[in-house]
């Protein structure tokens, strides 16, 4: 595929999040510190803390904390298998998830551009039930150099297929950019169009951010 039509194929994606963007009915924030370390060029450890706040960004709704191992398998495929305690927010009342995670993610290089597909299964001990589904991520990425520093632009696009409702109940379509920050740091910004289905679809605007520190 060539560098015009990937390009167009940017373009006609974030026309698509401009739009849904308009559509929408809420504005939220999400912010998260990850922290890493590689024991080897295989072996890597992520721990990460996460907040969002919803009604325009005013409404602090949920807190979670997730410990992540993952092994490369090859240079194009990783496995990992991870834990998410979570906190959400609801009518005031609080409510605790405990989460497995299980992302198995496979990468193809096409310079400048990086393909990444990630597989999550994911089983959620819930109060009112427990649950098992999946989630399917696409993400492009594309390293843009100027002078000495690297930004990495990239788009995604994901769906989470609910076993218990045998449907898919949520999508999410972001776009953002990574930009080292220090030596051990980097700093991501992204917006993302989150559609939830209940009866019917309804949409939310996310606007985020992750801080990155590499041990």
């Amino acid at each position: 595929m060539n560098c015009r039509l990937w390009q167009l194929l940017i373009a006609g994606g974030m026309l698509a999040l401009v739009s849904t963007a308009r559509a929408s009915d809420d504005w939220e924030y999400w912010n998260q510190f990850v922290f890493k370390h590689e024991f080897t060029d295989r072996v890597a450890l992520d721990v990460a803390s996460e907040q969002k706040w919803l009604d325009d960004a005013s409404d602090f709704y949920q807190y979670n904390a997730t410990v992540l191992p993952t092994v490369s398998l090859t240079d194009s495929i990783s496995l990992g298998a991870g834990y998410r305690w979570q906190r959400d927010e609801e009518a005031e009342q609080w409510a605790t998830e405990n989460r497995l995670l299980f992302p198995l993610t496979v990468g193809w290089t096409m310079k400048p551009w990086l393909l990444q597909w990630r597989n999550q299964p994911e089983y959620r001990d819930l109060e009112e039930q427990d649950r098992w589904r999946i989630r399917e991520r696409i993400m492009l990425k594309w390293p843009v150099r100027i002078g000495e520093l690297t930004m990495t632009p990239f788009a995604s696009a994901e769906a989470f297929y609910d076993f218990t409702a045998d449907q898919i109940n949520q999508t999410r379509l972001a776009a953002g950019l990574s930009v080292p920050w220090a030596r051990h740091m980097s700093l991501t910004v992204f917006y993302m169009n989150k559609a939830d289905r209940d009866n019917d679809w309804s949409t939310t605007n996310v606007l985020g951010t992750d801080v990155a520190f590499k041990f």
